[in-house]
């Protein structure tokens, strides 16, 4: 696994950890946008293995 995929890993789950140390209605707030980042990502790293296989 490249450099950048563990430390993307290592990002993604602060952005998490800190989702849920904050208040329960910021965390209602943010959790929107966060959930289609996350879809994007997803989508993303679907294509990124694609284009690696080939």
């Amino acid at each position: 696994m490249p450099q950048w995929v563990s430390l993307l890993v290592v990002v993604c789950f602060c952005i998490i950890f800190c989702l849920w140390i904050f208040p329960k209605p910021l965390r209602a707030a943010t959790l929107i946008p966060f959930r289609s980042i996350r879809i994007g990502l997803a989508t993303l790293n679907q294509n990124l293995l694609q284009c690696l296989v080939q």
